[in-house]
């Protein structure tokens, strides 16, 4: 088991310090989101554009923007190799970075508010869980979800990794396969069959 704590601001909720910006960790959200321009996105992380006329829904209503895949980015001992984020085309939150709790996938994270000097949030993660993780956003029937190291978190909190996926569905596949191979045989059991009239009526 690792474990790294990060401090927390004194706003009585999640919130980091991230790049010299103060960072609301969103236990709620599912796509990390951004108010920086793609031009600072670029310059900073060397993003690349990746999604265009995207769009999520939250409490406020829909969000219409841009995903942009973000390098070498880091929270706490978290390094993401790739980590895609949303740029909202009108950014109306007051956090420069909204921290989607999707990023924090298989770990346990928990506050300390004990003191207003030294709030901090402890976050665990167990030895199966790797501290170089890529996240993606994937566009699946016209709605975003999240999908990191492989495994797809879609609104409804169904998680499945894309390998089983592919597996079920080639297994799929393989049975449906066979079902015809039988069908085929036994037609051609019937076919064979060769029935004496006078036989039959009596």
């Amino acid at each position: 088991m690792h474990e790294f704590t990060l401090n927390m601001l004194g706003y009585q909720r999640p919130v980091i310090k991230l790049y010299g910006s103060d960072t609301l960790i969103d236990t709620g959200a599912l796509i990390p989101m951004t108010t920086f321009s793609p031009e600072v996105l670029k310059l900073a992380w060397n993003a690349e554009l990746v999604l265009q006329d995207a769009s999520i829904g939250g409490i406020g209503g829909q969000a219409h923007g841009s995903v942009y895949a973000l390098k070498d980015f880091e929270i706490g001992d978290f390094h993401f190799d790739k980590l895609e984020i949303f740029v909202p085309d009108k950014a109306d939150f007051k956090f420069p970075f909204l921290i989607s709790a999707t990023l924090l996938y298989g770990t346990h994270f928990s506050m300390d508010m004990r003191s207003d000097d030294a709030q901090t949030l402890t976050i665990q993660v167990p030895d199966d869980i790797p501290l170089s993780r890529t996240f993606e956003i994937k566009s699946l029937d016209g709605k975003l979800c999240a999908q990191i190291d492989g495994i797809l978190i879609q609104e409804q909190d169904e998680l499945r990794t894309v390998d089983n996926f592919l597996i079920e569905l080639d297994t799929a596949r393989t049975d449906l396969h066979i079902v015809t191979n039988r069908l085929e045989e036994r037609s051609e059991i019937f076919d064979d069959l060769e029935y004496d009239d006078e036989e039959y009526e009596r």
